[in-house]
């Protein structure tokens, strides 16, 4: 499968500590089948609404990226092609309220000679995007998951 280094600057965007901390990601579970939904628990505890980046217009999180932890405990990210767009779109997630949480299941595909594949065994984690409005500007945030197990 094709992987990739993810660099650190990509993921370092102008944040407020209190934003960047307040969005978390958690799978409901820590151990998933190859090829089956990871059922996903977005919470919002920033203080502030936040949205998705998708191309849609559709206010919904988005999945950024899928990581595999390596033999030498580094994270490589996968394309993912399981987007409309760029951003995976989930119909219920929309706007997510301070104090809000939204479940909803995605399947982790990654492309692999142009094909969608399911994702191999391994030790993964997802990385969601998202932003605020602040006046005429967006803030941006990515928030990552807790590591979860696929078979």
């Amino acid at each position: 499968m094709k992987k990739v280094s993810v660099p650190f600057f990509f993921f370092f965007l102008a944040l407020s500590p209190a934003f960047a901390a307040g969005v978390t990601v958690k799978t409901a579970a820590d151990t998933c089948k190859a090829g089956q939904p990871v059922t996903i628990i977005l919470t919002n505890g920033s203080g502030e609404s936040v949205y998705s980046l998708a191309k849609s217009g559709a206010p919904a999180m988005a999945v950024r990226n899928l990581e595999i932890k390596n033999p030498r405990g580094i994270w490589d990210a996968f394309f993912l092609k399981s987007r409309k767009g760029s951003d995976a779109d989930f119909e219920k997630a929309g706007e997510l309220k301070p104090g809000e949480s939204v479940t909803f299941s995605w399947t982790p595909l990654v492309m692999e000679g142009g094909k969608e594949l399911p994702a191999v065994p391994g030790r993964y984690r997802i990385t969601v995007i998202y932003h605020a409005v602040k006046g005429p500007f967006r803030t941006f945030g990515t928030a990552k998951s807790n590591e979860f197990t696929i078979k």
